[in-house]
């Protein structure tokens, strides 16, 4: 005779020895969620991909994918606000250090992200401010 999940060869031992009615039953307790940090500024990545290539020496005039800082770990995007835009050619090469990002270490990469970030968050609050107005 084969043994399934839903079959058993053997019993299983009475477990009714004890009486239901002196068990207590524990409210379960409900985890609350906590806030996450919002990681999509969505009109910011709309500016983005509407700028042109930021690489150093590109003539690319835009549209432009928006490229999130490295080094948040394995499969991890950084938030949206560190985006900076730059056209698929660049964009694979400041991944694999190749064309205008050759010799550059992490380090030196890492900077220049950053002195991008500062440049294109201003723009992009330049841009919201005259929107307003």
């Amino acid at each position: 005779m084969k043994r399934t999940a839903l079959k058993r060869r053997a019993r299983l031992s009475n477990a009714g020895s004890m009486r239901r009615s002196t068990l207590k039953r524990t409210a379960l307790r409900r985890r609350t969620r906590r806030a996450r940090p919002q990681k999509d500024d969505r009109n910011y990545i709309a500016w983005v991909k509407a700028q042109p290539c930021c690489a150093p020496a590109s003539r690319h005039p835009g549209p432009s994918d928006p490229h999130h800082r490295p080094g948040e770990g394995m499969g991890l995007r950084s938030h949206d606000h560190e985006a900076i835009p730059l056209c698929r050619l660049h964009h694979r090469q400041v991944d694999g250090f190749a064309g205008p990002f050759t010799g550059w270490s992490r380090d030196q990469r890492q900077a220049w992200h950053t002195k991008q970030v500062k440049l294109h968050r201003a723009r992009f609050a330049l841009a919201q401010a005259e929107a307003r107005a």
